[in-house]
């Protein structure tokens, strides 16, 4: 699975979408700035990605909930 990030080449949201390319499911919406970090894996059996923003925050994304 990839996060690409929608749009340029980092801006907001970050979209999940297969390794063909198509979106799956809904944006990652909740930063308000660039998102500059994506990084995914597992925690409890259950898949989950990181998104680190020029807003100062960073969010853990529960991918088995989208």
């Amino acid at each position: 699975m990839h996060l690409p990030v929608d749009g340029a080449a980092w801006a907001k949201p970050a979209r999940k979408s297969s390794a063909a390319g198509r979106q799956l499911g809904q944006p990652l919406t909740g930063h308000t700035d660039t998102v500059w970090e994506v990084a995914v894996g597992t925690v409890d059996n259950k898949a989950i990605a990181v998104t680190g923003s020029m807003d100062y925050a960073v969010k853990v994304w529960d991918l088995t909930a989208l």
